[in-house]
């Protein structure tokens, strides 16, 4: 846990210097979306178990043209949805259509709530007016050991 949340205030403190330092006018905006997907849940001993899908909403405030913090809600499951994931993500676009994450969170599981650092990479397609198609890999590090890998969609607008 101690690791997650130094690794928090250093993108923060990154983040807050890149802000400061682009003296370029830049238009903040927002974008919402729904991710549907599937993973892999592999325990600290290293079995596999298939979680199933994944359902979500995501939201992200480009406060600079590279630069994004937002939100993540999303359930997992195989035949019911069963595990709850809340994420406080930053983003970062290293290139257009590029865009790399990771952030602490919280997995509220059918058996035992835990703390988790999440990260992860996608591409975004950006479709007529403001809608976008982004596929995604992204993978859990649950405390204690266990990890979750998730491949899906995120279908967003930007306003």
């Amino acid at each position: 846990m101690r690791t997650i949340f130094l690794f928090t205030v250093a993108c923060l403190s990154f983040t807050t210097l890149s802000a400061a330092e682009s003296g370029d006018e830049y238009q903040p905006h927002q974008r919402a979306a729904l991710f549907l997907g599937s993973g892999t849940e592999r325990e600290k001993d290293g079995r596999d178990k298939q979680i199933g899908v994944a359902v979500g909403g995501k939201y992200d405030y480009w406060f600079h043209p590279r630069w994004a913090v937002g939100g993540v809600l999303e359930a997992l499951g195989k035949n019911t949805l069963r595990d709850f994931v809340i994420v406080v993500p930053l983003s970062y676009r290293p290139a257009d259509g590029w865009h790399l994450f990771a952030g602490p969170g919280y997995e509220f599981a059918a058996t035992k709530d835990q703390a988790l650092l999440r990260v992860g990479a996608g591409y975004e397609f950006h479709l007529d007016g403001n809608w976008s198609v982004a596929p995604e890999l992204i993978a859990d590090l649950i405390d204690g050991g266990a990890q979750t890998v998730l491949i899906g969609v995120a279908i967003g607008y930007e306003f």
